[in-house]
């Protein structure tokens, strides 16, 4: 009677082995795929930040297209307006020459 015991008491600690065992195989695997998903996490924070690093150097970029647009537009303004003022005098001293 008492090696039936044994016997079951053996069954049962087997049993419960390979249970332990099956649920700490699920535990590394769980683990191991949190591991990966934090892994893929950082990754595309990484690139994320990686493309919000370039998208303010674009932007930065074309702030400083639009500013050199403008003074250079600017400065043509003010060469017409030169060259108007220079044609302008000519004309009137031309005028005056003839009057005289």
């Amino acid at each position: 009677q008492q090696r039936a015991l044994v016997e079951a008491a053996q069954s049962d600690v087997a049993a419960l082995t390979a249970q332990l065992r099956s649920k700490d195989s699920r535990f590394e695997a769980l683990t191991e795929q949190v591991r990966h998903g934090r892994e893929a996490q950082t990754l595309q924070q990484q690139h994320a930040d990686g493309l919000a690093k370039e998208l303010r150097k674009v932007r930065d970029e074309l702030s400083n297209t639009q500013e050199r647009l403008v003074k250079s537009q600017e400065a043509r303004v003010q060469a017409e307006l030169a060259h108007r003022a220079a044609t302008d005098a000519l004309y009137k001293a031309s005028v005056q020459q003839q009057r005289r």
